[in-house]
Order: structure tokens, then C-alpha cells, then sequence
């Protein structure tokens, strides 16, 4: 069974090369409080 099957397939890879930045892009602010509130619980 093919655990990682983006390895294979360029199409796939190239798709997450470009959306994987977008996408981090997009939630990163967001997700900045959180992260914020997150960090400041850990002892």
C-alpha cells in the first residue's frame, strides 16, 4: 500500500507547492491569537 501517494504523482506535488503557502498565508493572522492565548496557558 502506497502510504504517500503526493510523492508519486507531480501534478499533486506541484498543487501543494502552490496552495500550501496561500494557504498558511490566509490563516496565519487568524490563528495569531489563538496561537497567543495557547502559548501563554503553557506553565
Amino acid at each position: 500500500m502506497n502510504e504517500q501517494p503526493y510523492r508519486q504523482n507531480p501534478l499533486l506535488r506541484l498543487s501543494y507547492s502552490l496552495i500550501a503557502p496561500l494557504y498558511d498565508w490566509a490563516i496565519e493572522r487568524p490563528m495569531r491569537e489563538a496561537r497567543r492565548v495557547s502559548l501563554a496557558a503553557l506553565p
